[in-house]
């Protein structure tokens, strides 16, 4: 047992002694760090870049544009429900934009 608790001791204090060399990101870049390492194996083009916030933000709308134009043209009946049922289509692009951030 002694020897056991020596040994958990021993890898605690190894462990303090390389905390200053831990990588502490947001899950976020670690996503994206995982899939540098291995974007063949994830499907991806190994030249692949994560988007930065704007670039995010601009891609959203850009989707988001295009769908809400094509659902109301083709009297998307959920989009037409949610409508009817009062809420309101900022509203609804807000709820979108929270599911996309957040995954």
């Amino acid at each position: 047992m002694k020897l056991h608790r020596r040994n958990v001791l021993e890898r605690v204090r190894e462990a303090l002694d390389d905390l200053e060399m831990v990588a502490i990101s947001t899950t976020h870049s670690f996503a994206v760090s995982l899939l540098k390492e291995r974007p063949i194996e994830a499907g991806l083009d190994p030249h692949f870049s994560a988007l930065d916030e704007i670039q995010s933000e601009l891609l959203f709308r850009e989707v988001w544009d295009a769908w809400i134009h094509r659902a109301l043209m083709e009297r998307n009946s959920m989009l037409e429900k949610a409508l009817r049922n009062g809420f309101p289509l900022e509203s609804l692009k807000n709820l979108a934009q929270f599911f996309a951030k957040t995954g």
